[in-house]
């Protein structure tokens, strides 16, 4: 019926499989919950090993890591059932009613893939890990895109699909996975049955794995795993390719070499300036991606 699929990475997911398997105990119904850990520090893989021995788990450490596109196939390739749910390793649920909403989308046949969507606490964090806390709030919890973190889809069409597993470094393979899905005309249905993001970066971090992101995106158009129509996708690469074509991605650059420090500082407040982030990450690709030329 149903395979649970938890890709793990530094992080504790002791809560998240307890709730999982209890609401799969519940609703009375054949269910697997499967943990692959992607070589987390050894403190985690200490910390998680008694799952193993919980009925339903199926808990395994990897020796190397593999990145999060990989991890998620093998995932998928080891699992029982037809239905599979991906959750990121750093959720929490928030409903008591979580697996049963998607339960009552396999048991009426109504769906190909799902997407339930992500949200923060309503509680904001410390100063440290404020940054993504807030963006996290007015920008991925309303993003109209696919997100990995929370969806079911069917084995039948993710053999169809897969995770690019060109992408070994942080960032948009989820953007890929839906790539993939349009080009044989899948549409993501989406249902309101939200996670709680809980595994927050601090600020530095954050802006790394921001930065992280948009090295991603070049890789995926130098090495040309997206079509020519398909660069939309890509908000930001979009604009630096429109931005080149009219050939001031030069003074772009040249902006970032004596901007970005105090750009960067202002990113530390409270209530930081998202529009200001986005300039931010355009000087960035354009000063990246003209060192590459």
């Amino acid at each position: 019926m149903l395979s649970i699929c938890i890709p793990i990475y530094n992080f504790d997911v002791r809560a998240l499989t307890h709730t999982l398997r209890e609401q799969g105990i519940q609703l009375n119904i054949p269910f697997e919950l499967l943990l692959i850990d992607d070589a987390s520090e050894e403190n985690y893989s200490k910390i998680n090993a008694s799952l193993s021995d919980l009925s339903h788990v199926t808990y395994q450490v990897l020796e190397n890591n593999t990145g999060r596109a990989k991890i998620r196939n093998l995932l998928a390739e080891k699992a029982t059932y037809e239905h599979l749910l991906f959750i990121d390793c750093d959720s929490a649920i928030l409903s008591p009613d979580y697996l049963k909403a998607y339960f009552e989308l396999i048991i009426t046949n109504t769906y190909g893939i799902v997407s339930g969507g992500r949200k923060y606490t309503d509680l904001p964090p410390e100063k440290d890990f404020y940054f993504h806390w807030y963006y996290g709030v007015y920008r991925e919890s309303v993003s109209p895109g696919f997100m990995s973190n929370n969806f079911l889809i069917r084995r039948s069409l993710w053999e169809k699909v897969r995770f690019n597993e060109n992408l070994t470094k942080y960032g948009h393979e989820d953007t890929l996975f839906q790539i993939e899905l349009q080009r044989i005309g899948i549409p993501v249905g989406k249902i309101n049955n939200p996670v709680i993001h809980m595994g927050l970066d601090n600020n530095k971090a954050f802006i790394k794995k921001s930065e992280d992101c948009i090295v991603n995106s070049l890789f995926i158009l130098e090495n040309q795993l997206i079509r020519n129509t398909e660069v939309k996708h890509f908000r930001l690469l979009d604009m630096y390719l429109k931005i080149k074509k009219l050939h001031l991605n030069k003074f772009f650059r040249y902006v970032y070499g004596f901007t970005h420090k105090k750009i960067r500082s202002s990113f530390f407040h409270r209530k930081p300036n998202l529009f200001l982030f986005d300039v931010y990450k355009l000087l960035y690709i354009c000063s990246i991606a003209d060192k590459k030329s």
